[in-house]
């Protein structure tokens, strides 16, 4: 009797596990120089726009990946928490208007660490795994 509970329990870890290896961390990245605080409204507003400096006072560049992109839709929905046709609609506005231009957009997680890692201003996302030494992780999402 106790063998077939602890089969069952094994195969439902079992079961279980595919879930949490799938689940992909992103991070928000900066040059390790950038000493601003960041949370995921600041970094919502500089993404949209509607901020365009860090809280230290300095300018604000943010960078986000070309879809199709994983990382792209997983910032869309937890940090700007907005669709792409929400996001294609409100970027037209501004941009016929001429307000604002989106932010600049890159090939890959790579492109976005070396913009980074290479000028204080910029700011990105990439997955978690992709941070390194040269980029400072500020929020994970």
């Amino acid at each position: 009797m106790k063998s077939k509970l602890i089969n069952k329990l094994v195969l439902a870890i079992l079961m279980l596990m595919p879930l949490a290896v799938s689940a992909q961390e992103y991070s928000v990245i900066v040059h390790p120089s950038n000493e601003a605080a960041f949370d995921s409204e600041e970094v919502k507003r500089i993404f949209l726009v509607k901020q365009k400096t860090f809280s230290n006072g300095k300018q604000a560049l943010p960078v986000s990946i070309k879809p199709p992109s994983d990382k792209r839709d997983a910032f869309h929905s937890k940090i700007l928490e907005k669709t792409d046709s929400q996001l294609r609609t409100y970027w037209a506005m501004l941009v016929f208007s001429g307000k604002a231009v989106p932010a600049k957009e890159v090939e890959n997680e790579r492109e976005v660490v070396e913009l980074v890692a290479t000028n204080p201003n910029v700011i990105g996302y990439v997955s978690s795994s992709a941070v390194n030494e040269q980029v400072k992780q500020v929020l994970n999402f």
